[in-house]
């Protein structure tokens, strides 16, 4: 097993459209099906990696966000034993 073949797969495939994958594949694994589940697993866990972050950045500042009057500790301040 070459991780470096895997990824360096993975990327090239992500490169061709959707459609075209599995031929792509069909090509460069040949025979290999060990080589083609793993490649298949990186680009299906890549299809399923979205939803971690929001799409788009929130609209308001983070001072907004956070009610800046809810804080007691300031500079100097001791928070435990830190």
């Amino acid at each position: 097993m070459n991780p470096n073949r895997e990824e360096q797969l993975f990327e090239l495939a992500l490169k061709q459209p959707a459609e075209e994958r599995n031929a792509f594949l069909d090509a460069v694994c040949g025979a290999d099906q060990s080589l083609r589940a793993r490649v298949e697993a990186l680009l299906a866990a890549h299809v399923d990696q979205s939803g971690f972050l929001p799409d788009e950045a929130p609209t308001e500042s983070a001072a907004t966000l956070l009610d800046e009057s809810t804080f007691t500790e300031g500079s100097g301040t001791q928070i435990g034993r830190y």
